[in-house]
């Protein structure tokens, strides 16, 4: 979610990420990897995801996925800094520049993606996951076999 906010400012406590490889049959939404992927650049978006591990905080800001960084009892001043600051600058530039911002974003989305979604929410392995029986915190492998099956002559 906070990639889709225009300053991002975290406490120093912090952790982020999208976990999304834990679960059964999940993928990541095209809007989100693409705001993810332009934010941190893909192969490290791609390592982030395919490992499914949190970010801190301070590896946040080194990677741009957060602007600043600060403990949590100064937090809320320097948010309300930030706020104060803003409401001090030209409302039509701030404006320009967030719509820029879109544009570029929606030109660099990741389309043609319907695939890739239905790969995962039409396999065992989400049905697996859906079904009120499911205790497996893992994949059957199903989903796994036929995608290796369909990619047996792509690299990695």
């Amino acid at each position: 979610m906070s990639l889709a906010c225009d300053l991002r400012i975290a406490a120093s406590h912090a952790r982020f990420g999208a976990p999304v490889a834990r679960t059964l049959g999940n993928c990541t939404a095209p809007l989100a990897f693409t705001l993810f992927a332009n934010t941190v650049g893909p192969v490290r978006a791609r390592n982030i995801l395919l490992t499914a591990r949190l970010v801190d905080a301070s590896e946040a800001r080194a990677i741009g996925l957060v602007n600043e960084v600060h403990p949590g009892e100064q937090l809320l001043g320097r948010v309300t800094e930030l706020a104060g600051h803003l409401t001090e600058l030209a409302p039509l530039t701030l404006a320009a520049v967030k719509e820029a911002t879109r544009r570029v974003t929606r030109a660099a989305a990741l389309r043609d993606a319907e695939d890739i979604i239905l790969s995962c929410y039409l396999s065992e392995d989400f049905k697996e996951a859906c079904a009120p029986s499911s205790r497996s915190a893992r994949p059957t492998g199903k989903a796994a076999e036929e995608t290796r099956a369909t990619n047996a002559d792509e690299s990695c």
